[in-house]
């Protein structure tokens, strides 16, 4: 595995222990894109591979499983009991993007970059819900 993928995983899985109440006791659908344009305020390319992520592991599923989710899963009129993230690279850049979504209410789209000592480095935010 990549490690920015690696990286991007272990924030998403921080994020989610923090916001973690009785409605994200699931855990966190995290899906790979592939690349974004640099220019595009949202992440809008084809998912290439998913994990579900809890609380002490990451285990890699089928995309299949992850199509019934975002189909049947997520209401708009209701909280959602399992996360949502995704990321992608940047076309033509050294960006990451990164976009979660916990709970419904909490969510934001951002830019990082790994910096010299191979950590994640927020370097804008996309949007904010």
């Amino acid at each position: 595995m990549y490690q920015w993928l690696y990286k991007a995983m272990v924030y998403i899985q921080n994020k989610w222990r923090k916001h973690n109440s009785d409605y994200l006791y699931e855990g966190i659908w995290f899906a790979l894109h592939e690349p974004m344009d640099a220019d595009a305020y949202a992440l809008d390319t084809s998912v290439v591979k998913v994990w579900f992520i809890r609380n002490h592991c990451i285990e890699e599923k089928k995309l299949i499983d992850f199509k019934v989710f975002l189909e049947h899963g997520i209401g708009f009129e209701r909280i959602y009991k399992i996360a949502y993230s995704n990321t992608a690279l940047v076309k033509r850049s050294n960006l990451i993007y990164i976009g979660y979504q916990l709970g419904g209410l909490w969510g934001r789209g951002m830019l990082f970059e790994l910096n010299r000592d191979g950590e994640l480095e927020q370097k804008g935010v996309l949007w904010i819900s």
